[in-house]
């Protein structure tokens, strides 16, 4: 910028004094604005620490082996519904069409994201047949 401003001195225009000045004021102007607002910003914990939604606490025995039976490999169906959390730690809900399993994944239409997608099935929690 200082650069710009020799050289609109050196051409003697006012209205390109003018207008570099402005430029350059605007510039330092955004520079300043931006160091203000990463200084007011939250600090964001060390990489260490767990994410901030924990995994949902296991429910017990029988829904363990209620989902490994429904999800044993070979098994398919037209419409599931289950609770998945992702490897964020974020829990939703997904209905997923035409899903097939092999034991460790479960492939099908989701219809969340209106795609073909992988789930696994150890992130799978309350599955349920909805169709």
């Amino acid at each position: 910028m200082h650069l710009l401003i020799a050289a609109a001195k050196t051409l003697s225009d006012p209205n390109t004094i003018k207008t570099v000045k402005s430029i350059y004021d605007a510039g330092t102007g955004l520079i300043d604005k931006a160091q203000s607002l990463r200084s007011a910003a939250p600090k964001l914990p060390p990489a260490s620490a767990p994410p901030p939604v924990a995994r949902a606490a296991k429910k017990g025995l029988r829904a363990d082996m209620a989902k490994r039976w429904l999800l044993k490999p070979g098994a398919s169906g037209d419409l599931i519904r289950f609770t998945y959390t992702d490897d964020h730690g974020l829990a939703s809900v997904r209905t997923v069409g035409n899903w097939a399993s092999n034991g460790r994944e479960l492939t099908g239409y989701c219809l969340n994201l209106r795609a073909e997608h992988k789930f696994a099935i150890a992130r799978i929690d309350a599955p349920e047949m909805i169709g």
